[in-house]
């Protein structure tokens, strides 16, 4: 009898913007690596789930394993710089029988087990589910695009400058904050995506859609469990 839910966190041994992000300790005395297994884990209990880590790398997966995650060994082409997720993820499937996956980034550490149970329910009335944030406030300052022309300091508007709608006035907006990514075997076989057909929208808020993408985002958030433990000190 095939598996009903695998969670799956790709992890590389590779990173452009941070060296071994993978292992880099948050503050909480858990890696990038060992927070998402943790987090994992307590959801796979409650879902008829098991948790997997894919990478090429020896002391990832030598990790994942003392973490109790079982583990899936991609090949190199997979792990490059250019290598896509839905690549590793269809490896993945083609080597492992299951109804379902739930594709964990280790990027979002304030990702909880709530949010995976949760999302993973939302299968009843949806194809995929995909986590996402609203794309205003916070980190997301604004609420108008633009973007630079030829990597330079001009701006080009990604908006009418002769119509710029009041805030109150712009219908919600939300983007994917990387979180996860959920689907069923079969449609991610049969269309090589992460999400397709009926996509349902599981909403994270900005504080727990935090993403770690480069050493400042690394350094924010291992001031921020610095300081929860510290709290819990107190």
């Amino acid at each position: 009898m095939p598996l009903k839910n695998a969670i799956l966190i790709p992890a590389r041994g590779g990173s452009k913007g941070i060296f071994r992000k993978n292992l880099q300790f948050l503050g909480n005395g858990e890696t990038l690596l060992s927070n998402s297994i943790k987090v994992a884990r307590d959801a796979a209990r409650r879902i008829e789930g098991d948790v997997y880590v894919s990478s090429e790398d020896s002391e990832i997966l030598d990790s994942a394993v003392y973490h109790a995650a079982q583990i899936h060994r991609r090949p190199e082409e997979l792990a490059s710089d250019e290598a896509r997720t839905i690549d590793t993820v269809v490896h993945f499937l083609e080597q492992v029988e299951c109804e379902n996956v739930i594709v964990l980034q280790c990027t979002s550490p304030l990702t909880m087990p709530n949010h995976i149970i949760e999302a993973v329910s939302m299968l009843r009335e949806f194809h995929s589910i995909v986590s996402v944030c609203d794309a205003h406030g916070g980190w997301q300052c604004g609420g108008y695009d633009w973007s630079k022309v030829n990597k330079g300091q001009q701006g080009m508007p990604q908006y009418d400058l002769n119509y710029r709608q009041r805030r109150q006035d712009m219908h919600p907006k939300y983007r994917e904050n990387g979180a996860f990514y959920i689907n069923t075997r079969k449609r991610i076989l049969q269309h090589h995506s992460l999400i397709n057909n009926k996509v349902g929208l599981y909403q994270m808020s900005k504080y727990e859609s935090f993403e770690i993408d480069s050493l400042e985002d690394l350094e924010h958030i291992q001031w921020l469990f610095h300081g929860r433990i510290m709290g819990n000190r107190k």
